[in-house]
């Protein structure tokens, strides 16, 4: 949890993916953003830079992201 919340309210960086990978043991990570969100667009754009791929689910209100692991 405390990388998600990294990830939220302080940048979707692809370090704190691959921190969370580490710790997890696993080799995806998947970051889900509602538009909802106050901060959203600012998450949206940030992590669509640091994430592998993204995608738009229910119309574009809910958006996930990939990270690929080492």
């Amino acid at each position: 949890y405390e990388f998600y919340k990294g990830m939220v309210f302080d940048e979707p960086a692809r370090n704190y993916a691959l921190q969370a990978m580490k710790f997890a043991n696993v080799k995806k990570c998947y970051l889900v953003v509602n538009k909802y969100w106050s901060n959203s667009s600012k998450i949206i754009e940030a992590a669509k830079i640091s994430a592998n791929s993204w995608h738009e689910i229910d119309g574009g209100q809910n958006i996930v992201f990939y990270y690929k692991g080492h």
